[in-house]
């Protein structure tokens, strides 16, 4: 299996970019389908500036992304790293899953439990998009 398969077996793009509010929404979303459980750390860069022409502060918001870890709770040797990665439309919202990758392997590399992980997760993400 070539790196375009891998890449696109362990990726998933979502149909539209979502915010932080809704990443959290479907990380949740997720985690009830699998069933499973996630543990994510939120990086949102915001800043506060002085805008000398209006005389105050403003502010701006950049990369918003999201590490996590995702267990299956029903196969205990199902679980992976992912990271929710910013659309390269707005940066402050969210646009893909990505799932680790080991450099060098190749698909059969994975354990089958990870690879039904992905899939898993990619099934119920598109169920999302179809619901929301």
């Amino acid at each position: 299996m070539s790196i375009d398969e891998l890449l696109k077996k362990t990726t998933i793009n979502f149909p539209r970019a979502i915010n932080l509010e809704e990443s959290e929404k479907l990380l949740e979303y997720i985690s009830e389908k699998l069933p499973g459980n996630i543990n994510y750390v939120i990086t949102y860069y915001k800043s506060f500036f002085y805008d000398e022409m209006a005389g105050k502060a403003g502010n701006s918001t950049g990369t918003l992304n999201i590490n996590a870890n995702i267990k299956n709770s029903k196969e205990i040797m199902a679980f992976d790293n992912m990271g929710m990665l910013s659309s390269n439309e707005d940066v402050s919202k969210l646009s893909s899953i990505e799932f680790s990758k080991t450099p060098g392997w190749s698909i059969a590399d994975y354990r089958p439990e990870i690879q039904r992980l992905w899939d898993n997760v990619r099934n119920i993400v598109d169920a999302y998009f179809k619901e929301n």
